[in-house]
């Protein structure tokens, strides 16, 4: 098992190279996507964030009786 992690180490790095060279992406666009993917997961988060706190203002109204 050691040595297969050990394998993995050395060679997947050089392999995933190639593919995303392959594919056209470069150290650019791959920091353009992981940006956009962090805004995508803090906007999300976001919106969670404003439906958890309409929720407990409902579950408030409802105890007070409103």
């Amino acid at each position: 098992m050691e040595l297969i992690k050990d394998l993995l180490i050395l060679i997947l790095p050089s392999l995933l190279t190639a593919v995303f060279s392959w594919l056209g992406i470069d150290k650019i666009k791959l920091q353009r996507y992981q940006r956009l993917i962090e805004i995508a997961e803090e906007k999300v988060r976001i919106a969670y964030q404003a439906l958890q706190r309409q929720a407990l203002n409902n579950l408030a109204k409802q105890l007070v009786g409103e």
